[in-house]
C-alpha cells in the first residue's frame, strides 16, 4: 500500500511538474506572441503617422505651389499694367508746343 501510494504520489508530482513546465512554456509563448503583436501594432502606427505626415507635407506643398502660382499671376498682371502705362505715356502728347505770340 505504501509503495502504491508512493508511486501514485510520484506520478502525480511528475504530472504536475510537467504541467507546470508546459504552463511556463505556454506563458512564455504567449508573452512572446504579445510582444510580437505589440511590435507589429507599433510598426503599423508609425506607418500611419508617416502616411499622415506625407499627406500633410503634400497638402502644404500644394498650398505653397498655389500661392506661388498666384504670386506669379499677380506679377504678370502688374507687368502688363506697367507696359500699358508706358505705352500710353509714349503715345501721349509731350507738351512740346511752341507758343507763338502775335
Amino acid at each position: 500500500m505504501n509503495k502504491k501510494f508512493a508511486i501514485a504520489a510520484v506520478t502525480f508530482l511528475g504530472i504536475m511538474a510537467s504541467n507546470i513546465n508546459v504552463s511556463y512554456a505556454d506563458a512564455a509563448f504567449w508573452k512572446e506572441k504579445d510582444r510580437e503583436e505589440a511590435a507589429t501594432q507599433e510598426k503599423q502606427h508609425e506607418q500611419k503617422l508617416e502616411i499622415m505626415d506625407a499627406k500633410a507635407d503634400a497638402k502644404l506643398r500644394l498650398e505653397e505651389e498655389k500661392t506661388e502660382q498666384e504670386r506669379l499671376r499677380l506679377d504678370r498682371e502688374d507687368i502688363r499694367l506697367r507696359e500699358r502705362e508706358l505705352r500710353n505715356e509714349r503715345l501721349r502728347p509731350q507738351n512740346n508746343y511752341i507758343i507763338v505770340e502775335p
